[in-house]
């Protein structure tokens, strides 16, 4: 199997010479993509022959592995097998496989399909283009490479296939047929929303009466509500005159009330009474009196009460006092007890300090330090001459150490000299030995050769004879190989058997022809039988179906018309039917409707009579309840006998009551007047007067019988009568609205019984209306059924009657082809002609090839015998050659021996000198290590000195520290204060306690006094209660008898009169109310009903007919628009078609002027016509093609007038073009030997536009281009473009393809086409642009990287833009076009745009030849204009950094964000200021506009910012344009006079997580901006490098001390701090004490730079190198001169450092001199390590510095020396 990657992206070059397998390669190519073999391989010819593999069968296996267009890795397989068969051979196409990588990694794969048809359809959607692109564009095969100067119907074919013209005309036709049979389907559509809008007339119908129904209703629930508010009324009314009338009820109740007081307030003041009977002087005393006594008493008890809380105030206020003294006391005891332990300590830390200063002074001879006690300043001297103890051992431990080093590094530089000269000794034994056993082996070698050949003479003599008998048998064999002619026969019969194969093709051709005749009859045969069929068919349906059709249409059906007149016929009856489903609805809802009204009537007429049943004996029973049995009394003559009784009752009431006066008044008078008021006689005294009186009592007689005849008893029966028959009349009233409504029932029983009997009559009438009505819809439906089917036969008739018409129409057709036939012999004539030919074929083929096999042996005799007189000669030569070879060997040997003496000669030599130096080795080793221990021994001691020392030095200097820190802090007169102040406290606690005990003692005592008055108050208080309680009994009797009783009894009886009225009003309102119910209650029964048959019969009508309506609507505008969308198709069609045609011909325009050398053709293009476009206008259009070549405006058709050169050129440049159109998604072309018929100079142009291709899409990464070539000149051409690096060749057969490295040609391609070596001479070359446009315009080899340096770093947009179009000066002085970009000018803009990396645009003064002097209105919207021809929308594809600098207006923003559209490779961005820009006037609006739209771009990702000054002002935007970019590792931020430095930075570094490098640029007031900024930069997490530099303007000097920096010190990880501070802005002062603080904060500090206004003393260099010095990389400083200390004495060195800038100052410049320039030099030298570079030294004016051993001289050039 073999196997080819192609470039990608890239070129693909493919060599070889023919019939290698080159275009198998494209063929295997359009075979996996489109699944269609190479033209003229049917019958298996792809595939290799089975015959040539000696094999019955060969399978085959294609396989190619792709990127589709969305990035995923497919691979597709087809396989293949070809079978040898008797006849021939046969191929069959095996499973095919289509497989997608796994995205997510790993070898799990996934299988699209494995259907050929599949994969044929998915592969060119996978590559985004056509299949018909693939076959005839991308992968076209080298037979059919001139198919666009093929004949037109061919041309035609292939470009329809190319735009799928056919597709979409098809989409066309499919759209107007689908829009025919929708307006079918609207005419149904509206015929039943015509039924559904009739439903819905009857449906609002019903909806009005429910509304009229439900209006009256309303109205009488109004009505209802209007009772209901009056029956409110009234029973408010009747319950406010109840509760009026019943006044005498409260006058009752008020009587109890009294009563019930008047007994409790007795009870009261009885007890009282037994509990004061003891104390009898207290009820003497007058109210006045007692109550003065309880007032007085009241006030003196207040008082002492009063005493008693004031009292108990103070004693909670001497509480809080005492507690506070007790709390303060516990406070100072604390103190002084904590006071006390630390004197305690700091008298032992006094006695351990003197006896450590004891100790010590014995210990180190350091004396005057013996008395017991020492004051401070004895104590302070030991301290000193302790350190300087301290630094003497350490000095001596250090120098030891020193030393040692020294000396360790002396022995080790001579050992190593000792042991390099082993190294080398040792290197020359082993290669003395070496070189010995080489000669050794030689020797032996030569030795054995010379052996071997001392048999070779002889044998060359017998090879030599052998030799010559050979050479006379090939003799033999030619002569007789002449002789036979084998040559002549075999073509002989070649031309034999090709004179048959042409009588056998004829033949074929005959046979075919008369085997087409016979398909043609066979044809005419079936489909006459089909006829017949479908004839029958037709007439057995008309048959069947006749007697019905003809019931409906009196005629006999007709084939051609039976369907639409069924389709008529049932359109009017599916119209009839919606009318008779409509009456038939009608009638049952109408039958429904009187049915359900007979049912109500009926209904309401059995529960009239039950209701007056009901209600009759209510009233009966009502009427006789009271009566005797068998009594049958109506309501009202019961009411009329119990009103008489009531009246009787009430006369019988008035004749008691006068009689009893009158006889009272009568016995009365008769005492008194002595006479008979009635006879009006005189009784005479005595008898007369007794016998009255005695007549008057005695019970029997007469007067005294009356009078007790009206006593109260007796009126007391009669009102207890008369209250019974009350009773009794008014439950008869409360029967009489029922006697009202048995009244009214019984007159409305006979209306209703009429009502009832004719809604039966209209019952009837109304059910057997709908009863016919669903008869007549019953037949209607089974008529439109019967329709229904025979319209499906109908339909069938139809159908077949149209196959029946095609069927004659194709037996006409082959009917007149049939009648040109002209053959006479049949088939099977034919046939048996064709066999016996073949076996004479045959017979002639078994002769050739018998001929062939005996002219094969006579040529492998002659092989063999050539190959062996060969291999004898060759033997004859290899033994010459061995001969001499011997010789040689003999002379070698002898020389090899020689030199073995030579080299055994130098080993002892060797090994002596090897051994001397390995004894000197032992003897330095042993000498250093002896040094290392004597100086280790010394070193140990003196380190175990020191660091006893250092110990107890440390351990005296804690104890001084706490001594002194006592004393420092005044502890002992503290404990004095505290002792002095707790005296005073327990004094004070003991006085607040006596004070206390006094106030307790003088509480208690009132107290007393206060509980011993209770007793005598609680006596004067019930003696004042028990009076207030006689005078209230006295106030309740009196009110008692004032109460109107009387009035009270007459109000009772008036209410029991007038009441029974009032409920009477009440009654008939509720029976008027409950009238009115019933009848809203039948009302909504009736509406109830109606919605039912809503319900039912006409559920959701509205929204049926609303849906209907809208199918309808929507129906209709789907047709418009179905229609509008037919046009537009058809017009987006003839315009795509337009516009591809015209960007085909552009691109072949371009590439034929460019590509074509000769004169006699100006361009080619392709010409499409629509068909019939002269005779008429059509929707459907179809185009005729044609290739064209124009000369002077005249165009004439290719096809036919070219050369072959130029058909191969104009083919390549349309598939070019093509490619280019149809092909961009794919990227992929393959040319099978583009230059045939090529001349060199068309060869070479043709090169140079495929190079001018690749360089524009090299960089799209679906570019592929395949090519395929055996042209070495125009492989030579694309090498030397640089365009491929190797190709690949295929060699030989079996094929074999191997990838080779593009070699040099005779001449050899030039080294400097290397692109590193380039890319190196250029970067030299680029500090002068003229010099790299020179050298960018050498030769192509060096254009593309050449152009890539001239376009890398642009100093302005001018050279850009001036790309597009050119620029001139306005009237505005702004640059502007002078006309617009066109397309072409911005495709040549992206060539150079790409190769930008860097863009300034600024105004510095001294470049205005670069200047953008102002940007102009519009250039923003031009560039915009440009993004749509951009790839990824982006004007600079791999800018990297931007630079800023101008006016910042509105057209300055605008073009700043579109170049920065989608630049997603811009990491560093600067926005400054203009040069000649206002300072302080920067636009807000613009600056927040351009920071808040370039946060928002989301493909910006920085790493550097840099904003000029005058910006700071606008903190928030830019501080919320720092928080959106998050990956910032570089920040430079410059403030002006006007912004300073804003705090809202703080939080917007602290989000920076991966900020590096921050530079601050600081002005006005120092100290405050330095402060602030520092605070701000101390919240980073990651800082490395920190500049911070002052531009201040005035000329105040502000010192600035080292605290100002300690919050840095939270920013660990920093290594270079530059600090600038020009003279002009402040000093800062550092001492030497700060360098440890800076090495413990900084620990990985290496860069340090501390140029301030002041100068240091030198000595600070030499702390900086001993406490930074083996960290420091690089130290910047100002120094003074006035102090620089003798070299020598430095004994301190920087380690690490290998840059130093020290800038040291004198006071006046002229009086430097010489000598102080080189002791300064000597000093830094000094302090610098022995390797160090270089040391730079400022003295302001020519100097000399001595450096190392030499003096330089050093000139000053602005601050800036170089030594």
């Amino acid at each position: 199997m073999e196997r080819i990657n192609f470039a990608k992206p890239g070129v693909t070059v493919i060599v070889g010479h023919n019939g290698s397998g080159k275009t198998t390669i494209v063929e295997c190519l359009k075979y996996a993509t489109t699944g269609d073999q190479p033209p003229n391989t049917r019958g298996g010819a792809f595939v290799h022959d089975p015959k040539m593999a000696h094999e019955k069968e060969v399978k085959a296996q294609v396989k190619l592995r792709f990127y589709a267009r969305n990035g995923v890795r497919m691979t597709a397989t087809r396989n293949l097998m070809v079978t040898a068969k008797k006849n021939g051979l046969t191929m069959k196409t095996l499973e095919s496989l289509l497989d997608a990588d796994n995205p997510n990694g790993g070898n799990k794969r996934s299988t699209i399909s494995t259907k050929c048809a599949e994969i044929d359809a998915e592969i060119p959607n996978l590559l985004g283009v056509s299949k018909s692109v693939l076959e005839n564009v991308i992968f076209c095969h080298q037979e059919d490479s001139y198919w666009p100067l093929a004949e037109p119907s061919i041309l035609k074919k292939k470009f329809d296939d190319i735009f799928e013209a056919t597709k979409y005309t098809k989409a066309l036709d499919n759209i107007k047929s689908i829009r025919k049979e929708r307006v079918a389907e609207l005419k149904v559509e509206k015929e039943r929303l015509d039924s559904l809008a009739t439903e819905r007339k009857h449906a609002e119908k019903l909806n009005t009466k429910i509304s009229d129904l439900t209006n009256v209703i309303e109205e009488k629930e109004t009505q209802i509500e209007a009772l209901k508010e009056e029956e409110k009324e009234v029973g408010e009314d009747n319950h406010q005159y109840y509760q009026q009338s019943m006044l005498f009820k409260q006058h009752y109740m008020r009587a109890d009330e009294l009563e019930n007081r008047k007994r409790t307030d007795k009870e009261d003041a009885r007890n009282i009474e037994e509990s004061l009977r003891k104390d009898k002087a207290l009820s003497n005393m007058p109210d006045e009196a007692l109550q003065g006594e309880l007032d007085s008493f009241e006030r003196t008890r207040q008082e002492k009460e009063g005493e008693v809380r004031r009292l108990q105030k103070h004693i909670e206020e001497g509480k809080e006092r005492e507690a506070s003294i007790r709390r303060k006391l516990r406070t100072v005891t604390a103190n002084r007890g904590i006071l006390q332990g630390d004197a305690q300590r700091h008298e032992e830390d006094t006695m351990l300090q003197n006896d450590a200063i004891h100790r010590l002074g014995e210990t180190y001879s350091i004396s005057g330090y013996d008395a017991d006690s020492l004051d401070d300043d004895g104590v302070n001297e030991f301290f000193y001459k302790l350190k300087a103890l301290l630094r003497k051992h350490t000095l001596n431990t250090e120098s030891i150490q020193n030393d040692l080093r020294a000396k360790t590094s002396a022995f080790l530089t001579q050992i190593a000299d000792q042991r390099s000269q082993i190294s080398t000794l040792s290197h020359e034994r082993d290669s003395a030995h070496q070189q010995i056993t080489q000669l050794q082996s030689s020797i032996a070698r030569a030795e054995s050769v010379v052996d071997q050949n001392k048999a070779l003479e002889s044998e060359i003599k017998f090879n030599a004879d052998d030799l010559a008998d050979k050479q006379a048998r090939q003799q033999k064999l030619v002569t007789e190989f002449a002789t036979a002619r084998y040559d002549d026969t075999i073509n002989a019969k070649a031309k034999e058997m090709r004179s048959k194969e042409t009588e056998r093709e004829d033949l074929h051709a005959e046979q075919n022809r008369v085997t087409l005749q016979a398909n043609d009859r066979a044809k005419l045969e079936v489909k006459k039988g089909d006829l017949k069929k479908k004839q029958a068919a037709v007439e057995r349906i008309l048959e069947t179906h006749s007697a019905k059709f003809r019931t409906y249409f009196e005629v006999d059906a007709q084939p051609e018309s039976m369907e639409a007149d069924l389709d008529h016929l049932i359109s009017v009856k599916t119209r009839e039917l919606t009318r008779l489903e409509t009456e038939y609805n009608k009638a049952n809802r109408e039958s429904a409707e009187v049915h359900n009204t007979h049912e109500r009537s009926k209904k309401e007429l059995a529960d009239m009579r039950d209701n007056i049943k009901k209600l009759e004996r209510k009233l009966h029973e009502a009427a006789n309840q009271n009566s005797e049995e068998g009594t049958n009394l109506t309501i009202d003559e019961a009411i009329r006998d119990a009103q008489l009784e009531i009246d009787d009752c009430q006369e019988e009431a008035t004749r008691i009551v006068n009689a009893s006066v009158f006889y009272k008044k009568f016995l009365e008078e008769g005492r008194k007047n002595k006479k008979c008021s009635v006879c009006d006689r005189k009784l005479a005294a005595g008898k007369e007067m007794d016998a009255f009186e005695k007549t008057a009592s005695r019970p029997d007689l007469f007067l005294q019988a009356k009078i007790v005849e009206t006593t109260d008893e007796k009126i007391k029966d009669n009102a207890e009568q008369m209250e019974v028959w009350k009773e009794e009349l008014s439950r008869l009233q409360r029967a009489l609205p029922m006697q009202s409504e048995l009244a009214k029932l019984t007159k409305e029983l006979p209306k209703l019984e009429k009502t009832v009997k004719e809604q039966a009559d209209q019952d009837s009438a109304a059910a057997a209306a709908a009863e016919k009505a669903g008869s007549t819809l019953k037949d209607a439906k089974a008529t439109i059924g019967d329709l229904n089917a025979l319209r499906e036969h109908a339909r069938n008739v139809t159908r077949t009657n149209e196959e029946v018409n095609t069927l004659r129409t194709e037996i006409a057709q082959l009917e007149r082809g049939l009648q040109s036939t002209g053959s006479t012999r049949t088939f099977s004539d034919i046939q048996e002609e064709i066999d016996d030919l073949g076996q004479k074929i045959k017979n002639l083929d078994r002769e050739k090839q018998l001929i062939q096999t005996q002219k094969d042996q006579q040529l492998a005799a002659q092989r063999t015998i050539e190959n062996e007189i060969h291999a004898m000669e060759m033997k004859a030569s290899q033994l010459e050659g061995r001969l001499l070879e011997g010789r040689n060997a003999a002379e070698r040997m002898e020389q090899d021996k020689e030199a073995l003496v030579r080299q055994r000669s130098k080993l002892p030599t060797l090994s002596t000198r090897m051994s001397a130096l390995q004894s000197k080795i032992a003897e330095l080793e042993g000498e250093q290590k002896e040094q290392e221990r004597l100086l280790s021994d010394k070193l140990a001691v003196a380190q175990e000195q020191l660091q006893v020392l250092n110990t107890s030095a440390l351990e005296l200097d804690a104890i001084h520290a706490r001594v002194e820190k006592y004393k420092s802090e005044n502890r002992a007169q503290e404990l004095e204060d505290c002792t002095r102040q707790a005296a005073e406290l327990e004094e004070q606690l003991s006085q607040a306690e006596s004070a206390l005990d006094a106030i307790r003692g003088e509480t208690a005592a009132i107290q007393k006094e206060i509980d011993q008055g209770g007793a005598r108050l609680s006596m004067l208080r019930d003696n004042l209660r028990l009076r207030r309680l006689k005078r209230r009994i006295e106030e309740t009797e009196i009110e008692l008898a004032s109460l109107p009783m009387e009035e009270a009894a007459n109000s009772r009886r008036t209410f029991e009169v007038k009441w029974a009225a009032m409920q009477k009003r009440e009654r008939d309102i509720k029976t008027r109310i409950a009238m009115l119910t019933g009848e809203v209650s039948t009302m909504k029964a009736q509406i109830d009903g109606y919605k039912r048959d809503l319900l039912h019969d006409y559920k959701n009508i509205a929204k049926r007919y609303m849906d209907q309506l809208v199918r309808v609507k929507m129906s209709d505008m789907a047709n418009n628009d179905l229609e509008k969308y037919a046009k537009a198709l058809d017009n987006a069609i003839m315009k795509y078609h337009s516009l591809k045609m015209a960007e085909v011909n552009d691109t072949m325009r371009h590439l034929w002027n460019k590509t074509y050398q000769g004169t006699d053709i100006d361009g080619i293009m392709i010409r499409s016509e629509g068909e019939g476009e002269n005779a008429t206008t059509t929707t459907k259009r179809s185009y005729n093609y044609r290739v064209v070549m124009t000369k002077d405006q005249v165009e004439m058709d290719m096809r036919g007038r070219c050369s072959a050169g130029q058909k191969m050129l104009a083919s390549i440049i349309i598939r070019l073009a093509l490619s280019d159109s149809f092909g961009q998604e794919c990227g992929i072309l393959a040319l099978d030997e583009p230059t045939n018929a090529l001349d060199v100079e068309n060869i070479e142009a043709l090169a140079a536009s495929l190079v001018e291709i690749i360089n524009e899409r090299k960089r799209a990464a679906n570019f592929q281009l395949i090519i395929i070539t055996h042209d070495e000149n125009f492989l030579r051409k694309l090498g030397e473009s640089g365009v491929i690096q190797d190709y690949w060749e295929y060699v030989g057969r079996p094929r074999s393809c191997k990838r080779n490295p593009l070699t040099q040609s005779s001449k050899g391609l030039r080294v400097l086409y290397i692109p590193e070596l380039l890319n190196h001479i250029f970067e030299f070359l680029h500090v002068s642009r003229p010099h790299t446009i020179e050298a960018a315009l050498v030769c192509r080899l060096w254009s593309d990287i050449g152009l890539d340096w001239v376009w890398r770093n642009m100093p302005s947009l001018v050279p850009l833009l001036n790309i597009l179009a050119p620029l001139d000066m306005g009237n505005d002085a702004r640059l502007v076009f002078t006309h617009m970009p066109t397309e072409i000018s911005w495709r040549r803009y992206y060539t150079y745009a790409r190769r930008i990396r860097t863009l300034c645009n600024d105004r510095f003064p001294f470049s205005p030849h670069l200047w953008l002097v102002d940007i102009s209105p519009g250039l923003a919207s031009t560039l915009a204009q440009g993004l749509q021809y951009s790839p990824g929308g982006c004007l600079l594809p791999n800018i990297r950094e931007c630079v800023w600098e101008s006016n910042l207006t509105t057209e300055a923003v605008d073009t700043i964000l579109i170049l920065l559209n989608r630049a997603t490779t811009l990491k560093h961005l600067r926005i400054g200021t203009d040069f000649w820009a206002p300072r302080a006037d920067l636009p807000l609006d613009l600056t927040r506009r351009l920071l808040t739209q370039l946060s928002e771009n989301p493909s910006l990702r920085l790493s550097q910012f840099s904003i000029g000054k005058y910006y700071l002002k606008h903190a928030p935007d830019i501080v919320e344009f720092l928080y959106r970019q998050r990956t910032l590792s570089g920040l430079v931020l410059e403030s002006s006079p006007q912004s300073g430095f804003p705090m809202e930075f703080g939080d917007a570094f602290e989000s920076l997580v991966d900020l590096e490098i921050l530079h601050l640029d600081l002005c006005v007031d120092f100290v405050s901006q330095l402060t602030m900024a520092i605070e701000a930069v101390s919240r980073t997490k990651q800082l490395r490098k920190l500049e911070l530099a002052a531009d201040v303007q005035s000329k105040v000097v502000v010192p600035t001390t080292f605290d100002a920096i300690r919050p840095l010190f939270r920013c660990n990880t920093l290594q270079v701090i530059n600090l600038i501070v020009p003279s002009e802005a402040g000093s800062f002062s550092i001492t030497p004490s700060d360098f440890r603080t800076m090495a413990s904060a900084w620990p990985l500090l290496t860069h340090l730079s501390l140029n301030t206004g002041n100068r240091f003393p030198f000595s600070y260099l030499v702390e900086f190198a001993r406490v930074l010095g083996h960290q420091l990389k690089k130290l910047s400083l100002n120094v003074a001169s006035d102090d620089i200390p003798d070299p020598t004495s430095i004994d301190v060195k920087f380690q690490c450092l290998g840059d130093m800038v020290i800038f040291v100052r004198t006071g006046q410049i002229s009086a430097v001199d010489e000598s102080l320039a080189t002791h300064a030099g000597k000093a830094i030298r000094a302090l610098c390590p022995p390797d160090a570079p270089l040391a730079y030294v400022t003295f302001g004016c020519i100097l000399k510095v001595v450096m190392g051993e030499g003096v330089d001289h050093i000139r000053d050039h602005g601050g800036v020396v170089v030594s």
